[in-house]
């Protein structure tokens, strides 16, 4: 190849030689040809070296890499230290892209020069009843969150589709590669702390299908996913104030305050939130009872006040009334966050649920305690962010 492409697409592999002409052949098809997919094969034993083999024999855009089996996270960045082309997207090698992926996001580069970072709308394909259904992304129409609420808003859930990202290589460069201490949130680690510099801009289009089915590691067992995300989050808490994750909110205006925390009360309420779900909510309220207690200005804490004293009122619930009561009583306070390990905090919340009897629920903390623990032994936890790759 003469010139370096402009997209390199990493596909990382394990023994999924069955998915591969599909996956790969997606690429073929792409309307738009400056392309490289770098496939790293993740120490596979079933037929997928035979299988690379002829792809890359059929077409020199197909770069194959082998390496021990070390994860996902391990070989996106045995990718990334491949990846010749200026925009970086990825592939799971059971996935595929619709015909025109790369024209659209081509296109959406054209429209805004200054992004580094897309993502988008996807579809499902089922792969046990090969039904095929696109745009099901929550946040089509527009609905993504807005700037200011970007990187709090992971602490609800996870928006961004990894097979549906292209992120200029720049990016990786100033901030490093995918969390090996993630080995199911690896992905949703680098979203997370991308979203303090980038502003994260949603193409409202499916140009992706990700593939479901019944033997899928993500059906069988996904509270790996969920708690690692929660860790990441987590992280993040303990090393940032809320102020600093919401950068452009002015603390001492109290309809911008009332604004963040009802933002951070919907994560708090919802059951379903990421944080909530692994019993790490805890670290969120308590950087808002700090975020609220720093308002000091006396006509800012006095006004706040009175607004959370009305919004307690109209609460929608009693337990919100409540944290909006909490929060009243803390505005202007010398409350100082404690950092907290996140999984230590997770037992705790695994004994309390053993405590009142859902042993159900505890046992999913416990068996994903036990999964970390194996990946630890076989040595495949980092320590922390991967340094920038030499690109």
């Amino acid at each position: 190849m003469p010139t370096a492409p402009t997209f390199s697409i990493l596909v990382p592999t394990y023994n999924q030689a069955h998915f591969l002409a599909e996956s790969l052949g997606s690429l073929l098809a792409q309307s738009d040809p400056d392309w490289e997919a770098v496939i790293v094969d993740d120490g596979s034993t079933d037929a997928t070296p035979q299988e690379l083999a002829s792809w890359s024999a059929r077409d020199p855009r197909f770069r194959v890499f082998r390496k021990e089996n070390g994860g996902t996270a391990s070989a996106l960045n045995r990718g990334l230290e491949e990846a010749r082309g200026t925009w970086i997207l990825w592939l799971s090698s059971d996935d595929l892209f619709e015909h025109d992926r790369l024209e659209v996001v081509r296109n959406a580069i054209r429209s805004e020069p200054e992004a580094r970072f897309f993502h988008g709308d996807y579809g499902v394909l089922d792969g046990d009843t090969l039904e095929w259904r696109r745009n099901v992304s929550d946040f089509s129409q527009g609905r993504a969150p807005a700037p200011p609420w970007q990187t709090i808003a992971f602490c609800g859930f996870n928006y961004v589709n990894g097979i549906t990202i292209a992120i200029h290589r720049d990016v990786f460069a100033r901030l490093g590669r995918f969390d090996l201490r993630y080995p199911w949130g690896q992905d949703f680690a680098f979203w997370l702390h991308a979203s303090r510099t980038e502003r994260l801009h949603f193409i409202d289009r499916s140009t992706v299908f990700t593939r479901t089915y019944a033997t899928q590691a993500t059906t069988s067992f996904p509270e790996r996913g969920i708690f690692d995300s929660a860790r990441a989050c987590a992280d993040l808490l303990n090393r940032n104030r809320l102020a600093d994750l919401l950068p452009d909110l002015d603390w001492n205006d109290p309809v911008q305050a009332c604004a963040a925390i009802e933002v951070c009360t919907r994560i708090l309420i919802d059951g379903g939130a990421i944080l909530v779900q692994a019993g790490l909510g805890r670290l969120l309220f308590e950087r808002l009872v700090e975020a609220v207690g720093a308002v000091v200005a006396p006509q800012a804490a006095e006004e706040l006040r009175a607004r959370l004293y009305l919004m307690r009122g109209q609460s929608p619930a009693p337990v919100v009334g409540e944290l909006w009561g909490v929060l009243q009583g803390a505005v202007g306070s010398s409350f100082a966050y404690a950092p907290t390990a996140p999984l230590d905090e997770m037992r705790r919340h695994a004994a309390r649920l053993r405590d009142s009897g859902a042993d159900a629920q505890a046992a999913k903390f416990d068996n994903y305690f036990k999964w970390l623990e194996s990946k630890a032994s076989a040595g495949v936890l980092g320590a922390g962010f991967e340094p920038a790759p030499a690109f």
